[in-house]
């Protein structure tokens, strides 16, 4: 059986439904974590042809999971995004992100009813904005037990492993002891000087950072008035790394200052996050290689390589063997989240480039399903390089 040719004819053949698609989500923006209206259509897509779908996904209102599976071969897994950004809209693509991995959905699915053997899960992934989708997902076992998982991010070039650096933000929290500031300074103890001490610790830290890391942060709390010992204090950071494993290593060591300021100054620190942390894209090379392959297949070449962004892609892709790439939907030397890029994103053309890597996808993951070493291979190459 021809499966290549099945999953390209079915692209074909649902071409006008996926340009529907693109074009209502497109026209209907709803920004993280709210995208009531548009996970409910997109569910409704794939109950009316033919998958099992499951809706609140891991207690999220607005994320789901549409399955289609033939006996008990490999699984799967497409990662859809849906949300648009505040004031701007679907400047990041998202639309023609649904659309595609709705269409590699459908036509996996359509092998499977030729009697491919296996299972295509596509998890709809709200969120991604904002790096609240996926982390809880990836944490309510959304992604488990999948061999595979692969989404195709709208752009200006071709970059088959784009830098998809480590972000993440935690907030430290100092405790001293109040006392008048004039009369009696020395029965306070002073959690300011614990939030200097710590702003000095790590910012001596940054000099020594890795080129492309980042620690960056604010001040929220300081005090209340000059003439007390300022007792409750709180600052800000976010970190960034273009290195999965160093991005970890950098909050350890950040850690340490907070704890160090704290004993220097007799305060206490507490310190959580206040925002998810989204690793950084672990990209599975053989993966990642194999979509080249399916690319140069169909006449089209890598196009670039410089590339800075953040996603929650990065939490599936220290668990399950990932290939995120960026497909070129437009000529135009334009960034994500301009207006620019919101023009050149509901063109046709751009619409006919996705489906085009819809296919290079779909033909990747079918080499999961239909060849067992190769799947095996994924995930030694994934337990080699997990960075925790």
């Amino acid at each position: 059986m021809d499966y290549k040719e099945i999953i390209s004819s079915s692209i074909n053949k649902n071409a006008a439904d996926l340009k529907a698609l693109s074009d209502w989500v497109f026209a209907h923006p709803e920004t993280s974590m709210l995208e009531k209206e548009t996970s409910a259509y997109l569910a409704e897509f794939f109950k009316q042809r033919g998958f099992e779908v499951e809706t609140n996904l891991c207690g999220l209102e607005t994320a789901f999971k549409a399955t289609k599976k033939n006996g008990n071969g490999r699984r799967v897994c497409l990662m859809q995004e849906y949300d648009a950004l505040p004031g701007i809209g679907h400047a990041c693509g998202h639309h023609l992100i649904a659309a595609s991995c709705a269409g590699a959905a459908l036509a996996l699915g359509d092998a499977l009813d030729a009697g491919l053997e296996g299972e295509v899960v596509l998890i709809g992934s709200p969120g991604e904005e904002t790096g609240d989708g996926k982390p809880p997902l990836v944490d309510g076992g959304a992604y488990d037990n999948c061999d595979a998982a692969m989404s195709l991010h709208p752009y200006c070039n071709n970059i088959y492993k784009p830098q998809w650096i480590s972000i993440g933000g935690m907030d430290f929290h100092f405790t001293g002891r109040a006392a008048h500031a004039g009369s009696s300074p020395s029965d306070g103890v002073n959690a300011l000087d614990a939030i200097v001490l710590f702003y000095n610790a790590f910012s001596v830290l940054r000099q020594q950072l890795k080129d492309g890391s980042r620690i960056h942060g604010i001040i929220l709390g300081g005090g209340t008035a000059a003439n007390i010992i300022p007792d409750d204090c709180t600052i800000r950071l976010e970190f960034r790394s273009p290195d999965a494993k160093y991005y970890y290593d950098i909050v350890d060591k950040v850690c340490k200052c907070a704890d160090a300021a704290a004993m220097a100054t007799g305060c206490t620190v507490e310190y959580h996050e206040f925002e998810p942390t989204c690793c950084g894209v672990l990209h599975n090379d053989i993966l990642a290689k194999e979509y080249a392959a399916q690319m140069a297949a169909l006449g089209i070449q890598e196009s670039g390589a410089e590339f800075l962004g953040s996603t929650d892609v990065g939490n599936v892709s220290v668990m399950t063997p990932t290939s995120h790439p960026l497909l070129q939907v437009t000529d135009l030397q334009c960034g994500l989240h301009t207006t620019e890029f919101l023009g050149e994103v509901q063109t046709q053309e751009a619409f006919d480039r996705m489906m085009v890597g819809s296919v290079a996808m779909c033909n990747t993951l079918l080499r999961v399903l239909e060849d067992a070493d190769f799947a095996a291979s994924l995930k030694e190459e994934l337990e080699a390089n997990k960075p925790m």
